[in-house]
């Protein structure tokens, strides 16, 4: 019987790989206050932060927090957290009292939040809007969905995101790196066969680098052949959502589950339908080290009246040697879930170090990774799974 466990990636390790030759990363609460003859815009300013779960999560809340909090109070601006428990509709009130308390920049870490930032920017011209993890591709399907589908005398595409949207900052990482890191570090680990599982949606991007990795690898074991990777996601708000994928990956023969969640909740049901499969179940958790710093960057720049450079426009800040942040041992005590680490046994440091910094020149902030998931032709095996509900 396979063992069972979760696992918390710790990339982190690429830092400490690196640590003789660089200075460490200043922490996020390293906030330093800005020099009164640069401010500009401060006057009036107030900084509200709508996200799921708590300031205290490890999870992506947390580190905006933290780098708000730090913001503000070396600067003396007044500033709240907005807690919701759904994406939209909770999404959008919240962003409805947080402009009628008087907030008028709202951070939305999530890349669940298009739909309100198509509902709200426009509503709400006057507000700064600073969204995370969303691409162009998402919100141009938010935006135009039926040219974005085909849909009958719906006319082309456009390229370019409506106007209304220029009160809007979208900033992002390079979860292709990342991605591409969990895929050739389980293959290296011994795994052949990748389930990949979303929610919504699979952020492609993250899973396109992951097929990449897992490519990489096989190369470079001689292995092609016999690498393959599985995708499947929910299609509801429901828990089957996050379950009946993981169902389809096992059935189909995954021998490790690669489930991009950010949901402590959602963790504990596919680790359970894991175990029931005898199945390895990564859990892999996309939050990077480099967060908190580009959100720091942009209150900054911000604050010295740069607005203009980053609204409406799409912002990748850097390529971080990121980090997946387990969760807390109180919170994987409370939910069951493992507290172990999967520690790479077949890598060193030094070379997955090595590996990251040869591939970060592959990424495109602007690519359709959607379509090149989808198009893949390469030397390893890659298909989408297709389930249906639970109880059907």
């Amino acid at each position: 019987m396979k063992k069972l466990f979760a696992i918390l990636l710790i990339v982190m390790m690429l830092f400490t790989a690196c640590a003789d030759a660089q200075d460490e990363t200043p922490a996020a609460t390293q906030a330093e206050t800005i020099p009164p003859e640069h401010i500009r815009n401060l006057n009036g300013v107030q900084i509200a932060l709508i996200a799921e779960g708590s300031v205290q999560d490890d999870l992506e809340a947390q580190a905006s927090w933290q780098t708000i909090e730090a913001f503000c109070g070396t600067n003396s601006l007044p500033y709240g957290f907005y807690n919701v428990k759904d994406y939209d509709y909770d999404m959008e009130t919240a962003v409805d009292a947080a402009v009628t308390e008087g907030y008028n920049v709202i951070v939305l870490p999530s890349y669940y939040c298009a739909q309100t930032v198509n509902e709200k920017s426009p509503q709400y011209p006057e507000v700064k809007f600073i969204a995370r993890g969303l691409r162009k591709d998402d919100m141009l399907m938010e935006c135009y969905p039926d040219q974005y589908f085909g849909y009958e005398d719906a006319g082309p595409l456009p390229q370019e995101l409506p106007e209304y949207l220029n009160n809007v900052a979208f900033l992002n990482n390079n979860s292709y790196a990342n991605g591409y890191m969990v895929g050739y570090a389980a293959v290296y680990d011994g795994y052949r066969s990748l389930g990949l599982s979303g929610y919504m949606m699979i952020p492609a991007e993250y899973a396109y680098g992951i097929v990449q990795g897992a490519q990489a690898a096989a190369a470079e074991l001689q292995l092609t052949e016999q690498v393959c990777v599985y995708t499947s996601h929910g299609n509801c708000f429901c828990d089957k959502a996050y379950t009946d994928p993981i169902y389809a990956l096992a059935e189909n023969g995954a021998d490790a589950i690669i489930a991009d969640f950010i949901s402590l909740y959602a963790m504990q049901m596919c680790y359970d339908v894991a175990k029931e499969y005898e199945v390895d179940f990564l859990a892999c958790n996309q939050l990077f080290e480099g967060e908190a710093q580009q959100l720091a960057f942009m209150l900054q720049e911000l604050a010295q009246g740069e607005w203009e450079r980053y609204g409406g426009q799409f912002t990748a800040l850097g390529n971080s040697r990121s980090s997946f942040l387990g969760f807390s041992e109180q919170e994987t005590a409370q939910y069951g879930v493992p507290t172990s680490l999967w520690m790479y046994e077949a890598l060193t440091r030094e070379q997955l170090a090595k590996r990251f910094d040869q591939i970060v020149v592959d990424y495109d902030p602007e690519a359709d990774y959607y379509e090149r998931l989808e198009n893949y032709n390469g030397p390893i095996h890659v298909e989408g799974v297709y389930w249906k509900h639970s109880d059907e």
